[in-house]
């Protein structure tokens, strides 16, 4: 099982009003949400995403990824059209595991079992403020939740099969009647 490289950059910023802000990028596009569609992407059911988020400062800022695995992201699932609101406490759900953090990185694993919004909060210390708690709050929209692309060949095998059967059915009643 090979699992799809994510690669997100997440770049840390102060605002006009000197506050910090945050901004998440995928190569050089700017977006809110992680769109994860296993068919779009030509992937299996089975393989899963590994997404590396990469922090990167910028103006003088010294953010770090909080070195705990189980309060570094926290999740919350909602629903297919919309996503719930930002989790303010320590959550998760099965189809994302943290795998690694350091510093500046943090690996997740993205099943994408479900067709399904979630909201997740990317939890950083500010070492330059006496490692005070700051938070990101993006979107993942997982889109692969239905069936299996060997379901849904399958499906049309079946129904080829059933209406080739129903073809030769109807030639031979009709053969039968002739002779």
């Amino acid at each position: 099982m090979a699992n799809k490289p994510r690669p997100v950059t997440i770049k840390s910023f102060k605002d006009t009003h000197g506050k910090i802000d945050f901004e998440m990028l995928e190569g050089t596009q700017k977006t809110d949400t992680l769109v994860f569609n296993k068919t779009k992407d030509n992937m299996k059911k089975d393989e899963s995403y590994d997404i590396q988020f990469t922090l990167v400062n910028t103006d003088g800022l010294q953010l770090q990824f909080k070195q705990d695995m189980q309060d570094v992201m926290w999740v919350a699932k909602g629903s297919k059209t919309s996503p719930p609101g930002c989790p303010n406490n320590k959550v998760s759900d099965p189809e994302f595991t943290v795998t690694g953090v350091t510093a500046t990185t943090l690996d997740v694993t993205n099943t994408d079992k479900d067709e399904c919004k979630f909201k997740f909060v990317l939890n950083f210390i500010d070492t330059g403020n006496h490692n005070k708690a700051e938070q990101f709050d993006p979107i993942y929209d997982n889109q692969n939740g239905g069936f299996s692309r060997a379901f849904a060949i399958s499906n049309t095998v079946i129904i080829g099969g059933v209406a080739a059967v129903g073809a030769l059915l109807v030639a031979m009643c009709a053969m039968d009647r002739i002779g």
